[in-house]
């Protein structure tokens, strides 16, 4: 356990405790992050098409493991004292960064710099920055260093493989972004677990709870904004109302449809983006509470499920029936849950 890590005359970072909680400056960071998702989501919204979807996954892949691995460097070393703060503060710049050039990620807009460049060279500034402060946390650990430059050949090659992907267009450029996806990811996998820490479980329950109500607080934002330009009716009201980015953009979709035509149904990627989107998130709390607690939700799972049954069933009825069915869906899971949790 770290209690305090120091250089011999000042100190460098500083360990935190098993009650740590989130501070501020993560909840800035995260804030920052969350602002790259909604530009996510506005570019799948440009570009509805699978290869939208496709490239807008890899691009999620990306930041949300480097989201992954600054809140895990958090439970570790405290983000708002010593060198860690500074440090942050540069991890931060090359987030918002990167969520600046989303919009260009893979097609670069006429003037000005070029997207892919940007992208590729500010996530290498912050993967960078992460190894920085892996380094510093490291100090005096000998063991832990050479895991970490074992790491940092990932990192450096997740990179040099954006880099290469922004002199391509097409399906040369998407696999390479895949190639970028996994040597970041398995790269992590391989590495040698001596050395590694965790300090707070509270913390890190905390940090990915309150990232979640970020999000969908930016996703209801983006949702909202989808609609500005439409007169206020009552079928954007009640489509407004049921409530993280495939179901925002479907949420988005749905809103525009409502405001234009009442019997136009939703197809394609926006029904896909709907239904399936929010059957994955259902299957990911599933499977998150089998590793933490040996037990599968078999609700969320036939939910899951029920949805994804439904797609070729609802193609063809008016976008508010769309939802309507997939609100009712989630209404009896929630009443399921509610009533199983009330007999514990």
């Amino acid at each position: 356990m770290m209690s305090a890590m120091a250089g011999s005359r000042r100190v460098r970072a500083v360990g935190t405790s098993a009650d740590q909680s989130v501070t501020t400056l993560e909840l800035f960071f995260d804030l920052v992050f969350v602002f790259a998702l909604t530009q996510l989501t506005e570019l799948m919204a440009h570009d509805l098409s699978w290869r939208g979807v496709v490239r807008g996954a890899f691009l999620l892949g990306l930041l949300w493991w480097s989201w992954a691995a600054y809140s895990w460097v958090c439970n570790i070393a405290k983000a708002d004292e010593g060198a860690v703060r500074t440090v942050l503060l540069g991890a931060m710049a090359a987030m918002f960064v990167i969520a600046l050039a989303v919009p260009e990620a893979f097609d670069d807009l006429p003037g000005g710099l070029s997207g892919p460049v940007v992208i590729a060279i500010a996530y290498f500034v912050l993967r960078a920055i992460h190894l920085v402060l892996l380094w510093l946390i490291a100090e005096g650990d000998q063991v832990l260093r050479r895991t970490i430059a074992f790491f940092a050949i990932g990192k450096v090659g997740a990179a040099a493989l954006l880099l290469v992907a922004s002199q391509y267009h097409g399906i040369t450029q998407t696999l390479l972004w895949a190639g970028a996806l996994a040597a970041d990811y398995v790269s992590t996998y391989l590495v040698d677990a001596r050395g590694w820490r965790f300090n707070s479980p509270a913390h890190w329950a905390e940090r990915h709870g309150l990232i979640i109500i970020i999000a969908l607080g930016e996703s209801i934002v983006e949702i909202g904004v989808g609609v500005t330009a439409l007169p206020i009716s009552w079928p954007i009201l009640a489509a407004s109302l049921p409530g993280i980015v495939l179901l925002a953009l479907g949420l988005k979709k749905i809103l525009e449809y409502v405001g234009e035509d009442l019997a136009r149904p939703l197809h394609g990627i926006g029904l896909f983006a709907l239904y399936v989107g929010t059957a994955l998130y259902l299957a990911g709390l599933a499977a998150f509470k089998r590793r933490a607690i040996h037990h599968w939700s078999l609700p969320r799972l036939i939910t899951a499920a029920v949805l994804l049954v439904a797609v070729p069933l609802v193609r063809g009825v008016p976008a508010l029936a769309q939802l309507l069915v997939l609100t009712v869906a989630l209404t009896a899971l929630v009443i399921t849950e509610s009533r199983t949790s009330s007999r514990v």
